[in-house]
């Protein structure tokens, strides 16, 4: 996906997907200027695909909307920590992919 310039939609839930493929992932998101909705609804990433997740959104600018809902795992202290020193509309996105509590984690990542 790093160097993707064609696929802008990727649906892959219910798909078994772990914390390993959302750590490739993540480092595919930081580079990725095409992609711009990810969905990886129903699997079973906990707080570290998650943490893999957030630091690709750190310097992509593309991504408009990551799906993250009906996780199998929860997220963790560490995920939650990360969350909390995000700042802006990062800190909301992180807070909406931690949130394991809240009904959706259907996120619109806002741009400038």
């Amino acid at each position: 996906m790093a160097t993707n310039t064609r696929i802008k939609v990727l649906k892959l839930n219910k798909v078994m997907i772990k914390d390993s493929f959302a750590e490739t992932m993540g480092k595919s998101l930081a580079t990725n200027t095409t992609l711009e909705v990810l969905a990886l609804e129903s699997n079973s990433i906990t707080g570290v695909g998650i943490i893999a997740l957030a630091n690709g959104l750190k310097t992509n600018k593309t991504l408009k909307e990551l799906k993250l809902q009906g996780q199998e795992k929860t997220a963790s202290t560490e995920a939650e920590n990360v969350r909390r020193r995000q700042n802006g509309p990062r800190r909301a996105a992180l807070q909406a992919l931690t949130g394991q509590r809240t009904h959706t984690l259907k996120l619109r990542v806002d741009r400038p």
